[in-house]
């Protein structure tokens, strides 16, 4: 490559440019995913500037949940290059799901980037779960006529059947045995038509038909040879090496018998042969949901904190793909796909703010248009908005649903409002108050017109206002219990306490900030301390007798949590896996009742230090029960207030909390014990 080209120089400053160009205008039209656009245009740079070098497909991997973007950036890319023709979208969805289908897939690829061959080209598998090759059961699925697909992202090269249809090369072959037995008898053909022993012709073609079934029984004219049966049948044949079905005529009349035949041949054999489709210097683009990786993607609670969720989705990392991925397609499989692997988070709560107040200008300047009117949204529309559409596991399409019901359905409204009262607003002001919409029209000069009210009809926002009744008071004291002993104990204060939720399956929650990365003996007792907290309070509260259903799940994780330790994590007296192994023949069978004792006994022991700790702060676990029975939810800020307030417990009030990264001090024990060898 010769760098003092003053024309390489040139093209390779202006596709880097072009480059830059794009990653800004992506940027600017969608939201937090900056360095998602980053990485994906630093990984074009070789397609883009030197595709000629490539010996196979560059293949960047899009992973994430529904909702985030994918899709919508390839395509706003692939629009802003301006290279629509060179691009192929396919859902695998449309494919995966039968084994018949892929045929049809193979001729996508054949027909629709034919122009490409050895050519840049892109192209986007969409879906590309469904293309799976391992079920839930971890058995194979025949997808063989798939393959192609793996043979793409490998090599971006395959070879195909170029033969629209084996129809007409089954007519090419039969024509070729009328013309030769035409021969036979001194049939000669000049400027396409029979010139010689026309007689014997018709008796040898009689009924044939090329393009159509035939011509009947209808004695063939002496011009067949140029006719558009003839000539339509050698371009469904041939037609993609000619610019249109009169090039073939016009070589059809300079043809003679002989060679007409050879032609034929020549056409048979082209089409009948196995060609070679070279994509590989493509670019491609595999987009795709794993919940596997995702695994919080099946919570769809709207009242879990979306910045919590999207902190979790930032953890994710190559290796929880990698093997998620695993539970759907083979090694090798996974191989082909490259390490090229980008994840996307989920949106965090400025995300999807920024997300609601842009899809509002959208429609101001639409309505601007359309009807000469401004609209100004007040920040509870945009708070509204939120708390109604977001479902922080479900991206971004909930949220223009809501939009549509919310703000779309209620333009209709105003607008025949107008109409009717012939008022003449230049702006109108949109906020929400007092459960409903507060209009108010103003003139050209500022004056207010009219002020309207609108009633509203919310649905997820009425499922979390308080009922302040016995059920909610039973709540709240199950879900104080948690939140006091996870505060007690580990010295951390959490989140968020919900006693009222849209969610059917959870009546209320605590959000809990355990410490990360390492799962101590001592965290596992706190952790079963605070997860058997809800029924521990219960019964202080409320008695034996009155605790409620509601403790299942959470005996069900505390008897686990004890279970693993004791059996699992080497955390009892004997450091052995205590298990029973699904085999007939089982060398390893250990299931001795002093383990199950064991597990029961560090139960117990957390039992009663969740008692004790509850008993001696009564008067908090109250207090906030109290709170949270006329109230939906209780904030850290307002958690830690309460703590400071009313515990008994007086290092809260002398040493106070602390964060959740600095609960664990081991890099300090190192030191500590390092400067006391060195004294």
């Amino acid at each position: 490559m010769n760098m003092k080209n003053p024309d390489l120089k040139q093209y390779i400053l202006k596709r880097k440019k072009t480059l830059e160009f794009v990653k800004q205008q992506l940027k600017e039209e969608f939201i937090g995913l900056d360095h998602i656009i980053d990485e994906v245009i630093s990984l074009m740079y070789p397609w883009y500037l030197f595709p000629d070098t490539q010996m196979r497909p560059t293949v960047i991997n899009l992973w994430g949940m529904t909702g985030t973007g994918k899709t919508a950036l390839v395509r706003r890319l692939v629009e802003i290059l301006d290279i629509m023709q060179a691009y192929l979208h396919i859902d695998i969805g449309e494919f995966g799901s039968t084994n018949t289908s892929g045929s049809w897939l193979k001729s996508m690829f054949t027909q629709d980037l034919q122009h490409h061959h050895q050519r840049e080209c892109i192209i986007c598998l969409d879906e590309f779960q469904f293309a799976r090759t391992i079920n839930e059961s971890g058995a194979e699925v025949d997808r063989d006529k798939l393959r192609i697909i793996w043979e793409l992202l490998d090599s971006g090269k395959f070879y195909y059947n170029a033969s629209p249809s084996q129809y007409y090369i089954n007519r090419g072959y039969k024509a070729i045995k009328l013309l030769n037995k035409c021969i036979e008898f001194g049939v000669e053909v000049a400027d396409g038509k029979v010139v010689e022993n026309y007689e014997a012709f018709a008796k040898i073609f009689r009924g044939f038909g090329f393009f159509g079934y035939n011509s009947g029984r209808k004695k063939l004219k002496a011009n067949y040879f140029s006719s558009a049966d003839f000539v339509g049948g050698l371009n469904s044949l041939v037609g993609d090496k000619y610019t249109s079905s009169l090039d073939i005529k016009d070589e059809l009349k300079r043809m003679s018998i002989e060679e007409l035949v050879d032609f034929l041949y020549d056409a048979v054999n082209y089409e009948g042969s196995m060609k070679l489709m070279d994509l590989s210097k493509g670019l491609i683009f595999v987009i795709g949901n794993l919940d596997e990786a995702y695994y919080m993607s099946y919570n769809i609670n709207p009242d879990i904190s979306a910045d919590d969720f999207h902190k979790s989705t930032l953890k994710i990392t190559i290796a929880d793909i990698k093997s998620a991925l695993q539970h759907r397609f083979r090694n090798e499989q996974i191989a082909r796909l490259g390490n090229n692997h980008i994840i996307y988070p989920a949106f965090n709560a400025e995300n999807y703010r920024i997300f609601i107040e842009r899809k509002l200008e959208e429609m101001n300047k639409a309505i601007q248009e359309r009807f000469k009117l401004r609209l100004d949204f007040d920040e509870t529309i945009i708070d509204i908005i939120y708390k109604e559409g977001v479902f922080p596991t479900q991206g971004a399409r909930p949220v223009l649903t809501t939009i549509k019901n919310l703000v779309d359905s209620y333009i209709s409204q105003i607008v025949c409002d107008m109409i009717e009262n012939d008022w003449q607003p230049s702006h109108i002001t949109w906020a929400y108050r007092n459960n409903q919409y507060e209009i108010g029209f103003y003139d050209l000069v500022g004056q207010l017109i009219i002020e309207k009210a609108y009633k509203v009809n919310l649905k997820v926002h009425e499922l979390r206002k308080a009922k302040d009744d016995d059920v909610q008071a039973h709540i709240a004291v199950h879900e104080c219990g948690h939140a006091i002993l996870a505060a007690l104990t580990l010295h951390i204060v959490p989140d968020l306490v919900v006693t009222r939720t849209v969610d059917n399956e959870a009546a209320g929650f605590c959000k809990i900030n355990f410490p990360e990365h390492i799962l101590t003996r001592e965290l596992i007792e706190k952790n079963i301390t605070i997860t058997l907290g809800g029924y521990v309070a219960e019964k202080l509260i409320f008695g034996l007798d009155h605790t409620s259903s509601g403790v299942r799940q959470d005996i069900i994780q505390a008897t686990k949590l004890a279970n693993n330790a004791i059996k699992s994590y080497a955390m009892g007296k004997d450091p052995i896996k205590v298990a029973v192994m699904q085999s007939e023949f089982n060398d390893f069978f250990f299931h001795k009742d002093e383990h199950e004792n064991e597990a029961l006994g560090l139960i117990k022991r957390c039992e009663k230090q969740a008692e004790k700790l509850l008993e001696n702060n009564r008067h908090l676990l109250l207090q906030m029960a109290n709170y949270l029975t006329s109230h939906s939810r209780m904030t850290k800020d307002e958690i830690e207030g309460y703590l400071v307030k009313y515990s008994n417990e007086e290092w809260v009030k002398t040493e106070g909390f602390k964060e959740q990264n600095d609960y664990f001090k081991f890099k300090k024990v190192i030191q500590l014990g390092l400067k006391k060898e060195e004294d």
